[in-house]
């Protein structure tokens, strides 16, 4: 199977994020057990919307129930012990944890277009297909 220049730059985007640290954009792509876990940059803006459902892995990208979400700046990842996600304001979450996210739909499922940046990082093409939430940062 031939790899095409889209996904090469994706995994030169996650292995760079994964091994130093390096931003996409403004935001950032984290790693937690393989799985990208796409930050967004700094945003005073939040949406009214709720997504709740357990913590998953969407289309490949971390998420909540169906929908991969861009989490807020300042979100962590940790690994030691089971991975969890530390969100600013709110409860660490492992994978399959219940969890509610503050935000907005910034992509619908389905929806096309020739660039999938939202909130300043750039979320791999079998994500968005799924659809992306854009979580608010906590009050």
């Amino acid at each position: 199977m031939a790899v095409g220049r889209p996904l090469t730059a994706l995994s030169v985007l996650c292995a760079c994020a994964v091994l130093v640290g390096c931003d996409s954009g403004s935001g950032q792509v984290l790693d937690v057990s393989g799985t990208p876990v796409l930050v967004g940059e700094r945003t005073d803006s939040g949406g009214d919307a709720l997504l709740s459902g357990p913590l998953t892995d969407v289309g490949g990208c971390l998420g909540v129930g169906d929908m991969v979400v861009v989490w807020p700046a300042g979100t962590s990842v940790t690994t030691d012990g089971p991975a969890t996600v530390d969100v600013p304001g709110r409860p660490s979450a492992a994978l399959g944890d219940p969890v509610d996210v503050g935000g907005g739909v910034a992509l619908e499922p389905g929806e096309r277009r020739s660039n999938h940046e939202v909130a300043g990082v750039v979320v791999p093409a079998a994500c968005a297909e799924k659809g992306v939430w854009v979580a608010a940062s906590a009050s």
